[in-house]
């Protein structure tokens, strides 16, 4: 079968799995949906705004 779909993942990103609790789920879903965009997405999104926000003073060690 020459058309065969084969999905690939993008190679500059990996697929992980996280546990968050059902109700944090649900306002994730809501908020995506408002947002029109994927969990994923929103998730993906939200942490890069963390992440550019975090105070690199505090001592994580």
């Amino acid at each position: 079968m020459k058309d065969k779909f084969i999905p690939v993942i993008p190679p500059d990103k990996t697929v992980i799995s996280i546990r968050i609790e059902n109700e944090l789920i649900a306002s994730i879903d809501k908020l995506s949906e408002k947002q029109r965009m994927s969990r994923n997405e929103f998730i993906r999104q939200c942490i890069v705004f963390a992440i550019e926000r975090l105070d690199e003073s505090i001592d994580t060690k």
